[in-house]
């Protein structure tokens, strides 16, 4: 989206011109949603359980309870990580314009700069964009007008790269923690002591380290 057009300058004074926007983006992610730490625990001790019945039809009470406590563990209450939470915040979008523009008989002007900033929802995700125009009309003489034009533009867009870190939300277990106890984040994965996500790793480690990046500028100018 470029928002600085093809704008001319006008007889007069120097008028300069600013506008800015900003807007607020939350995810979308639809009806589903994944059960906490607690509801998880309930469910895969009745799971544990009947699975032991059925195994082992004259079992006791007491050995049924046992077979559960070894397979879900109160120790698994300790953490209720919120993957999606963490992946996903509240996008901000910024758009900034300032337009500068006059002239007088023999020559007009109009020179406008404008800077996009989004932060996407997804952690890590960037745009950036800033474009420029600026518009010259110089009168010759009662049959002749030149006219120069001149824009840029340089954005920088950045994604998640070959990591989809947004499906990661919806296969990791809320039982692990995102981080150590010093604050750096886990690795995940089956070599991590007690993580229980299996060999999902944790998408979080990789933010920052493991990203897309791309950036474009380009040049364009007219005369007529």
């Amino acid at each position: 989206m470029i928002v600085i057009t093809t704008k001319q300058g006008k007889n007069g004074p120097t008028r300069i011109t600013a506008n800015v926007t900003m807007g607020i983006n939350e995810p979308t992610l639809g009806k589903v949603r994944m059960m906490n730490s607690a509801e998880r625990y309930d469910l895969m001790r009745q799971s544990f359980g009947n699975s032991f019945r059925r195994s082992n039809p004259t079992a006791s009470d007491e050995s049924v309870a046992a077979y559960v406590n070894q397979q879900a563990p109160a120790s698994l209450l300790t953490h209720n990580t919120n993957w999606t939470n963490l992946i996903y915040n509240t996008g901000v979008t910024r758009n900034y314009e300032i337009g500068i523009s006059g002239g007088n008989d023999k020559i007009k002007n109009y020179t406008g700069f404008n800077l996009y900033s989004e932060d996407p929802v997804k952690i890590t995700d960037l745009y950036r964009r800033l474009n420029f125009r600026t518009n010259t009309e110089f009168t010759l003489n009662k049959r002749m007008v030149l006219s120069t034009a001149l824009n840029g533009l340089y954005n920088t867009v950045q994604s998640d790269g070959v990591l989809n870190i947004a499906s990661a939300g919806y296969y990791l277990l809320p039982f692990d923690s995102p981080t150590r106890a010093d604050g750096s984040y886990r690795v995940g994965g089956s070599a991590d002591p007690g993580w229980r996500s299996g060999g999902s790793f944790n998408p979080l480690y990789s933010v920052g380290k493991n990203w897309s990046k791309a950036k474009t500028f380009q040049v364009n100018a007219d005369l007529t």
